[in-house]
């Protein structure tokens, strides 16, 4: 009977022993999962924050792409513009020269013709002179 009443003392102590384990693991999956719950929620929470951080960098790099490629389309038109002021600006200094040059041009024709009058005069002078020089003696 002793023996009987251990036994059912050792039985009740394992069953006890058993539901305390049992009731234990239950306890830490539950936590487990809670914390694998939470862990996920504040993963997605995460990537959420991160995507939305990325949309905002690639809002505000489109608007700096914008600002840059306006600031680039404006100093390609100042330079055209330089361009051709540079242009009209040799445009008019050749038309300028080509003026100079035909001024001068007209100038030495013209020495040129009262050179060759005044040549023409002298020879036609001095042969008359000659001429009477001859006839004299």
């Amino acid at each position: 009977m002793l023996q009987a009443h251990v036994q059912t003392i050792h039985e009740s102590f394992i069953r006890r022993l058993e539901e305390a384990v049992k009731a234990e693991g239950e306890k830490r999956e539950q936590a487990l999962k809670a914390e694998r719950e939470k862990r996920e929620a504040l993963k997605e929470a995460l990537n959420a924050e991160r995507k939305k951080r990325e949309e905002a960098l690639k809002a505000v790099s489109n608007k700096q792409d914008e600002v840059l490629m306006v600031a680039l389309k404006a100093e390609r038109e100042k330079r055209a513009e330089e361009r051709e002021r540079e242009q009209a600006e040799r445009e008019l200094e050749k038309a300028e020269a080509n003026n100079k040059y035909e001024c001068l041009k007209n100038h030495l024709l013209e020495v040129e013709e009262t050179t060759m009058d005044t040549v023409g005069w002298i020879a036609n002078n001095v042969s008359h002179r000659l001429f009477n020089l001859s006839h004299e003696n």
